[in-house]
């Protein structure tokens, strides 16, 4: 019950307040949960975001539901503080777990992660890049402009590094490989290293060279080892034989490499593989996660 709903108020329900218009224009949907998704930024009148549940409607508004899924709340996210792999006066690094958006999208714009951290912080944070809700993993946020500019400028020429672990369906055709198949009619590159193969399925590091969106999943589906719980870009995991299923896309951002923005120092920070990453990675029969990954440059 994710998907998008929309219509037009009829002439019959001008004046209903916003959550009775959706209760009697969705089925099955109680008043308590439409007061939810308007609270949760989900619903849009006229192509704006209203989160005023009590709002009367006129004939003729365009009403938007961008998702009937309620998204988890606060309390049952891990606290931010345990999140945060390094922090300065110039930025902070998060580890943002598997199912939390990175910023406001259109189903919500209060749980994710860069309004609960301004919330914590208390003040304006830049977001520099993003990750995919189901992608877990290393993320950057600047504290000043400044920072901000610098951060986005290293992602723009490809200084800033960042790795992945991916576990994929099947095995890559060699230990390494550059896939360079372009997105969106931009240029694209990843790097693919093979770490562990067992059971239908390999470990494999993926290098960013440049930085288009869903580039990881894209070039892995590209390179013929589409990334296991990718119900987008994947195919079937029935097709690779008795290789199990996973309740989220395998993918992690495992490594950061930036210059400081401020101090013009390297710094490094790094995020081991996470507990369901490793307990579907050992259901496959590993006793032991493979050596770390080769440094960069080597």
């Amino acid at each position: 019950m994710g998907h998008r709903i929309s219509f037009t108020t009829p002439e019959s329900d001008a004046g209903l307040r916003l959550d009775q218009l959706l209760g009697r224009h969705i089925p099955d949907l109680s008043r308590r949960k439409a007061r939810a998704l308007i609270e949760q930024g989900s619903v849009y009148v006229d192509k704006k975001r209203t989160k005023v549940a009590s709002r009367a409607i006129r004939a003729g508004q365009k009403i938007l539901i961008t998702s009937l899924e309620l998204i988890s709340p606060e309390t049952e996210l891990p606290a931010l503080d345990a999140m945060i792999r390094y922090e300065d006066d110039a930025l902070v690094v998060f580890d943002k777990p598997s199912g939390l958006l990175s910023a406001p999208s259109q189903e919500t714009d209060q749980i994710d992660l860069h309004s609960l951290a301004q919330k914590r912080a208390g003040r304006p944070l830049w977001l520099v890049h993003r990750l995919d809700r189901p992608t877990s993993g290393l993320i950057v946020f600047a504290k000043t402009k400044g920072a901000a500019r610098s951060l986005s400028q290293a992602l723009q020429d490809h200084s800033m590094g960042r790795d992945y672990l991916a576990i994929v369906l099947g095995r890559p055709p060699s230990p390494s490989a550059r896939i360079t198949i372009a997105i969106d009619g931009q240029p694209a590159a990843t790097e693919f290293l093979l770490r562990e193969s067992r059971s239908g399925v390999s470990l494999v590091e993926a290098r960013l060279q440049t930085g288009r969106t869903h580039q990881v999943r894209i070039h892995a589906t590209e390179l013929g080892c589409p990334i296991v719980g990718d119900r987008r870009y994947g195919r079937a995991l029935g097709a690779q034989g008795a290789v199990p299923s996973s309740p989220r896309l395998l993918l992690h951002a495992t490594r950061l490499g930036l210059s400081h923005p401020e101090r013009g120092t390297p710094l490094e920070v790094e995020s081991p593989m996470p507990d369901d990453m490793r307990s579907y990675w050992e259901r496959l029969g590993a006793q032991h996660l493979p050596a770390p990954p080769v440094p960069r440059g080597t």
